[in-house]
């Protein structure tokens, strides 16, 4: 691990602090639990969300999780939740669970994390959607 905040929990291996955004990227208990910070679709050269369309957002999301856990050794058979924020109402949540089942069948979940999906007013950047990760290092990889 890098970057020792406190004895309860540092960031992990493989991430760097960002300057412009005032909170970690990931943070990780000693137990091995890994926590990535809410991820939105990649930003334009104008500062906003470059896709607009919703499932764009959440392929590209999706996409974005896999890389980072990559960067914490993990991938997304350790995710066991997902914390979905959804700014588009009520009309899309049938939409993300159609996108969200065929992307979990594509990577082979099969033990599908539990999820809190929230309505919200208003996402950063123009995002239709930001979802947070909560994944496990296996006990064999603990640090």
């Amino acid at each position: 691990m890098t970057k020792s905040t406190t004895d309860c929990w540092k960031v992990p291996n493989g991430f760097q602090q960002d300057s412009s955004l005032p909170f970690s990227p990931a943070a990780e208990l000693p137990c091995g639990i890994i926590q990535l910070s809410g991820i939105i679709a990649p930003l334009g050269d104008d500062g906003r969300v470059r896709e607009r369309a919703f499932a764009a957002q959440v392929t590209l999301i999706f996409e974005a999780i896999s890389r980072r856990l990559q960067v914490a050794g993990l991938n997304v058979t350790d995710v066991f939740h997902l914390r979905v924020f959804l700014a588009t109402g009520p009309e899309v949540e049938a939409a993300f669970n159609r996108l969200y089942e065929r992307i979990m069948e594509r990577v082979g979940i099969v033990n599908l994390p539990t999820r809190t999906m929230i309505g919200v007013a208003w996402l950063p950047k123009g995002a239709q959607v930001e979802i947070e990760v909560h994944a496990c290092r296996p006990s064999s990889q603990s640090e």
